[in-house]
């Protein structure tokens, strides 16, 4: 049976709070496909969202079914095309399918799959984690048009940090990826002129900052570089060890991404 991962189940509510909870959810597509002969093993690929998730079920599910798991996180993209040309088993990707990706995958089923919480990590050495921030500073960031770390607007949402001139290095996902396709539909709830501009994708012309490949890729570019902003699921902030923001929620209160949140997004779905 063929499987594959897309999607979130009330897409505009979720993204609504994306980045507070943050919640993304991904989802299961399953076709009619042939079943591959060795039934022992599943094989999968796309979203590096859930790929720590599936890390976790991995040695469980063999020890409890016997079945092996591979999975390749190659992002959204990517598990969208491996799964259309039934290349695997199943398929991950925080963005549903299109019109035309549904047609083109053969019969396949979305399913909801997994609810976790993007993070908005960034690496500024000496201060503390959970520093404040908001929607359209983030996509101020994004658009190239606040560059410094003591710009006047995120200053005044940081009252008594003591905030560096350093300069802000955005990082963005270079491949198609789901996780790219959250974030960028929270910037178009928060930025008028961002939903005018690159708009929301699995992929957009970026205007500022540089680019990295998987959620791995874009952490990996924050470590290394004093003063970097990205965006990824918070398992890999956590791994990595990098700092995320607290941010603004629509109450007026900066939320921080995690259990608690992502809980409560749940119950409203």
């Amino acid at each position: 049976m063929k499987a594959f991962v897309t999607g979130r189940k009330r897409l505009a509510a979720a993204v609504s709070i994306a980045l507070v909870s943050a919640s993304a959810i991904a989802a299961v597509t399953v076709s009619g496909a042939q079943a591959r002969p060795q039934a022992d093993e599943l094989k999968g690929a796309g979203s590096t969202f859930v790929a720590p998730l599936i890390g976790a079920w991995q040695q469980k599910y063999d020890t409890a079914r016997g079945v092996k798991i591979s999975y390749n996180p190659i992002g959204s993209g990517g598990g969208i095309q491996a799964i259309s040309t039934k290349s695997v088993d199943f398929g991950a990707s925080d963005a549903p399918l299109t019109p035309d990706q549904f047609n083109n995958c053969g019969g396949c089923v979305q399913l909801p799959w997994a609810l976790s919480a993007t993070s908005v990590m960034y690496n500024l050495p000496g201060l503390p984690n959970n520093l404040h921030i908001t929607g359209p500073i983030i996509a101020g960031i994004y658009l190239g048009q606040i560059k410094k770390w003591n710009d006047p607007k995120i200053k005044a949402v940081n009252k008594g940090v003591n905030l560096p001139s350093t300069d802000i290095t955005p990082v963005y996902r270079s491949d198609s990826s789901g996780t790219t396709y959250n974030f960028t539909t929270y910037l178009n709830t928060v930025s008028k002129q961002w939903k005018s501009g690159p708009g929301r994708g699995t992929s957009v012309n970026w205007p500022a900052g540089v680019g990295a490949r998987g959620s791995s890729g874009v952490s990996g570019v924050i470590s290394r570089t004093p003063g970097a902003v990205g965006y990824a699921d918070i398992a890999y902030a956590l791994k990595n060890h990098l700092k995320f923001f607290s941010v603004q929620n629509r109450a007026k209160k900066f939320a921080r991404p995690g259990l608690a949140g992502i809980r409560a997004d749940a119950a409203g779905i």
